[in-house]
């Protein structure tokens, strides 16, 4: 039961990550100019990835005020739902969820950090806005892996169209290696999209891990599980971490709640501090 669990959610994510993939690339084979996940929508219509915003505005010294709203409504949903863009949307995660070994079966508890301190990933966000400050140009989004996952998939529709194949399919995929398969704990530690989204939702309770203490092994029976720890993408022990580093780190993949033997962790639409924690 647990395996099928853990794989149902598994299973949804990937399907979920896939739809939006098939159908940005579909949209940009029909030629109906809707953009990627860095910047999407049609008219007047868009949204903007709020780091991208963020370089382009610094690189350019001004406010860029027709973009300003496109980018805050992806800010408002990152302060309600924090990182789970991380969990559902990026494509970049796609690659990392097919290469990843199963956490559930590990132990102890991984430490998804990689040594590196916590405030790597701030460090690295704010390098990247001084940077594009510093040069006059959006510095991450020339590496960004969801805009370059992106650009590798129209690299390729473009090499079906022509039979002509571009140094963008050489180099897209080395750098790619590198940030996800090289850089093993580049989500975690070193990614500033990831930073900055957790910064945003900081405060956000919503589909949080919750734990039944009447369920959970370790409350109700001193057991040393973990097991939700160990299927946690970013390390988070929900038992043990406090609200607002859950709160900040959370990708609401839900892998927790697939792990828990007796299915103690659900993820309820509003968590309060205690129940995140179960206290």
């Amino acid at each position: 039961m647990l395996a099928k669990a853990t794989q149902r959610i598994r299973t949804i994510r990937f399907s979920t990550r896939t739809a939006v993939i098939l159908f940005i690339v579909l949209a940009g084979v029909a030629r109906l100019g809707l953009g990627t996940t860095c910047s999407f929508g049609a008219g007047e219509i868009t949204i903007m990835c709020p780091l991208g915003y963020l370089q382009l505005s610094l690189a350019n010294r001004t406010l860029m005020p027709g973009l300003l709203i496109s980018a805050g409504v992806v800010a408002v949903i990152a302060v309600l739902l924090g990182r789970s863009f991380c969990g559902w949307g990026c494509p970049a995660g796609l690659a990392r969820s097919v290469f990843k070994r199963d956490r559930v079966k590990s132990a102890p508890a991984p430490d998804n950090g990689g040594g590196l301190p916590g405030w790597t990933r701030y460090a690295v966000l704010g390098g990247t806005l001084a940077s594009s400050f510093a040069l006059g140009f959006p510095v991450f989004c020339a590496i960004c892996p969801v805009g370059l996952t992106f650009g590798l998939l129209f690299a390729l529709v473009r090499l079906v169209e022509t039979r002509q194949p571009t140094l963008e399919l050489l180099l897209i995929p080395a750098v790619l290696a590198v940030e996800l398969l090289v850089l093993r704990k580049w989500c975690k530690s070193l990614c500033p999209l990831g930073a900055l989204l957790g910064l945003l939702g900081s405060r956000s309770k919503v589909l949080l891990p919750f734990i039944n203490t009447e369920k959970c092994l370790a409350a109700t029976q001193g057991v040393d599980c973990h097991a939700c720890a160990r299927a946690c993408p970013e390390g988070i022990d929900p038992r043990q971490s406090a609200p607002a580093v859950i709160a900040e780190d959370c990708t609401r993949c839900a892998e927790c709640t697939g792990a828990c033997p007796t299915g103690a962790v659900s993820l309820p639409v509003l968590a309060g501090e205690k129940a995140m924690v179960g206290r």
